[in-house]
């Protein structure tokens, strides 16, 4: 069983994501859905094998948000599965590595205004 290793707030987040993955051929992004995500990460439904520390580049768009969202980060946990609502999806916990300062605001800013909702 997993230990939750998690210090922030994880909010409810179903957006399309488009990912990248540094050691591959594969030219064209990867399109997955995330699941929820926090100020040090995201979770993406997927089953593509990536191994703990694999480097990804991700770029989504907030609901509500104007501009893309582009994030380094590195595959923290694989394979694992999360519940949303009354359904376990497997997928890939993905830790925040780089981030510009207005990705950052803006997953801040939503983030924020979610659990105050």
């Amino acid at each position: 069983m997993r230990t939750e290793k998690r210090t922030s707030l994880r909010v409810p987040l179903s957006v399309n994501v488009a990912y990248w993955v540094n050691q591959q051929e594969r030219k064209e992004a990867y399109q997955v859905e995330s699941v929820n995500i926090g100020e040090g990460g995201i979770f993406i439904q997927t089953d593509l094998p990536l191994g703990i520390g694999t480097e990804v580049h991700l770029e989504f768009t907030l609901p509500g948000g104007a501009d893309p969202i582009r994030v380094t980060g590195k595959v923290a946990w694989s394979g694992g599965t999360t519940t949303t609502g009354e359904r376990r999806v497997l997928g890939k916990g993905i830790e925040f590595m780089a981030c510009d300062d207005q990705s950052r605001k803006q997953l801040l800013d939503y983030i924020e205004a979610y659990g105050t909702e």
